[in-house]
């Protein structure tokens, strides 16, 4: 797609502030604006996205004084396919979270995103050890189990291995660490 073939929508709930192309990009709309009793001209330009921690551009949208951070794809979704079905969420059909292009966009649900990212090869959620926030090793997990299989105390075990008890139970329960084995 070239740049002649770009087409803008306005963004629901910014209209008349910003707007969003079929390629991804975002712009404000020329507008005039009121700060401390002195009007000015504000011409339109196109905004510098940023990458999220999660890997997707995102820009800073202002209104009154008020700036709030939205998802590239989400804009173009809405600008573009309407709200979002119940249940469903987006896709990035080529699994790149960088392309924002109406073309790349559509709506599914979560079953039918998971899987297609199954099919596609992408990396899966860090788990474990792997996640950059875990306090735990996996070999920590095999400890607090024997510990636990003795009928050592949450509490106890929780303070040995300087974490919450919520962990400690989480992991005897399954939810947390389900991974290991």
């Amino acid at each position: 797609m070239n740049i002649l073939d770009e087409v803008w929508n306005d963004i629901p709930e910014f209209e008349g502030f910003y707007q969003v192309s079929n390629q991804g990009r975002v712009k404000s709309c020329d507008r005039i604006v009121d700060s401390n009793g002195r009007k000015r001209a504000l011409k339109a330009a196109i905004l510098k996205p940023s990458i999220s921690t999660g890997g997707y551009k995102g820009v800073t949208l202002w209104k009154h004084g008020k700036g709030i951070t939205k998802s590239i794809h989400i804009l173009v979704a809405l600008s573009f396919l309407g709200d979002c079905p119940d249940g469903c969420n987006i896709n990035h059909k080529d699994g790149n979270k960088l392309n924002n292009c109406i073309s790349n966009i559509e709506y599914c649900t979560f079953a039918q995103n998971s899987q297609h990212a199954y099919d596609m090869g992408l990396p899966t959620p860090a788990k474990g050890e792997r996640h950059g926030q875990s306090k735990l090793k996996d070999s920590d997990i095999i400890a607090i189990r024997d510990r636990l299989a003795l009928g050592h105390t949450t509490s106890a075990i929780a303070r040995d291995f300087n974490v919450g008890q919520s962990i400690i139970s989480r992991i005897k329960t399954g939810h947390n660490w389900s991974h290991i084995k």
